[in-house]
Formats: C-alpha cells, sequence, structure tokens
C-alpha cells in the first residue's frame, strides 16, 4: 500500500484512467451532496490567493493499480471515492459548457478526456455501469445532455450535471465569478488523501472493510493523515502510523 496527498490536479493531469470495479454501488450523491460541494467550492473562491492557495480536504481516493492502456496510460481501478471524483468532474464539465474561454476550455478538457486515445481509455474516468450511470456519464462529457431536457435514464448523473451547470452559471452570470478562479480553485485546492493499493490485496475485501467492516476510519483520521503526509522525514512516517490502517465508511 502506498499512500500519498495529492489535489485534484495530481489526480486527472496528464494521462490517466479510472474505471468503477464491478462490486462498486452505482453514483448516489444527492441535491445536499452537490450544494455541500459547491459551498466548499464557494468558500474557497472568496479567499483564494494565487500566490498561497488554500487547501481543502475531500477525503481519500482508493486506487488499485490496473496496468497500462491505450498509449501508455495508467490504469486503475477506482475502489473508494468514486460519488468526489464524478461530482467533480460534472463541475467541471459544467464550468467547460459555459466559458467562452478556448484556451481555458482546453484545459479543462485535459481534466475530463485522455485527447490522444479513443474508446473507453479516451476518458479519465468511467463510473460503473449499473443504472446506466456510464452510459449517461460519457453523454454528458460528449455534450449530449441539454440543460433543461428531463432525461429517461434511471441515472442520477443527468441530475446531477444539470444542478451543477445551473448552480456555475448562476456565479458567472448572476455573481460575477471569474471561470478561471473556480477553475483554479477546483484544481488546485481540493486535496485528497490518494491511496494506491497492489492488485494482489484483494480490492473487494479492501471495498468491503472500508465500507462496512472494522473500526471506521473517521474525517478527524483522514485529515490526520493528510497533514502527517505534509510532514518531512520521521515526523511524517509517525503521525501516519497512528491512523493509516483503519478502516474508513467514505465513499
Amino acid at each position: 500500500m502506498k499512500v500519498d496527498s495529492v489535489s485534484l490536479h495530481g489526480a486527472l493531469s496528464g494521462g490517466v484512467h479510472y474505471v468503477l470495479p464491478h462490486f462498486q454501488r452505482q453514483y448516489t450523491w444527492q441535491i445536499n451532496n452537490w450544494k455541500d460541494l459547491l459551498e466548499d467550492v464557494q468558500r474557497i473562491y472568496a479567499v483564494f490567493d494565487d500566490q498561497k492557495p488554500p487547501e481543502h480536504f475531500m477525503g481519500a481516493l482508493v486506487v488499485v493499480n490496473d496496468g497500462t492502456m491505450g498509449v501508455s496510460i495508467p490504469a486503475y481501478k477506482l475502489v473508494d471515492g468514486q460519488q468526489r471524483l464524478t461530482t467533480i468532474s460534472l463541475l467541471l464539465r459544467a464550468l467547460y459548457e459555459l466559458t467562452p474561454d478556448e484556451k481555458l476550455r482546453r484545459r479543462l478538457s485535459k481534466y475530463l478526456v485522455n485527447e490522444d486515445e479513443d474508446g473507453d481509455v479516451r476518458y479519465k474516468l468511467l463510473p460503473t455501469l449499473k443504472n446506466a450511470d456510464r452510459d449517461t456519464f460519457i453523454r454528458v462529457l460528449d455534450g449530449s445532455v441539454a440543460e433543461h431536457e428531463a432525461d429517461k435514464t434511471p441515472s442520477v448523473i443527468d441530475n446531477a450535471y444539470r444542478y451543477l451547470l445551473r448552480a456555475v452559471r448562476r456565479w458567472i452570470e448572476q455573481e460575477n465569478y471569474e471561470p478561471e478562479r473556480i477553475f483554479k480553485v477546483v484544481s488546485t485546492c481540493l486535496q485528497f488523501v490518494f491511496i494506491k493499493i497492489d492488485e494482489t490485496e484483494r480490492p473487494y475485501a479492501i471495498f468491503e472493510s472500508l465500507n462496512a467492516k472494522g473500526k471506521p476510519l473517521t474525517q478527524t483520521d483522514l485529515v490526520r493523515n493528510y497533514i502527517a503526509m505534509k510532514l518531512p522525514g520521521k515526523h511524517s512516517r509517525s503521525a501516519c502510523s497512528t491512523s493509516i490502517g483503519r478502516k474508513s465508511t467514505t465513499s
């Protein structure tokens, strides 16, 4: 197991491909979760400083190395963290839709797709097949989901995207938010504990333990681990050893 701290930029920039294992549940976040994320972004936006960007801890991303795909694209099974990563990807797509700045659109695109790839590996994230999540997510990224058009798919992803799209539109058109500043907040300030486990470590068993069994790894534990990983050398190892290895209930 390898544990590190990464920003959203570190998780999604460059070539990378995350796919949801078959045992993962479908996308389940609802309006209260979307609202919480948006409020977090707004709070950071209000105090954002280019010279010293604030950090906002978003929880854990737990992945299993799955080799490479396409032209040497690192591939991972996303064992934990799909709700957050899916929602943030939808937020970036909403910003892509609403900004007139072509340069910014190109930068946003690099967080959503592997532009030189085809097929499934083109997408940085592939949700589960359950409830048509994957098809809906791909249609959103491809620009095929309209803001005011009801969709008959059972997936919640289209509702999430429309909600986020309306919110970002309000930010830009009514509250004079700068799209570039929104992008910087999301890409540089949102921080994760990135936990990479070996494929021999039985990802299904780890998924079960993360979500059901044992002593929970609380948000306080995760924050402690995140701060510890920022410390140098032995201080980092000492602090991390107090909590990494417990079970987590985050998703």
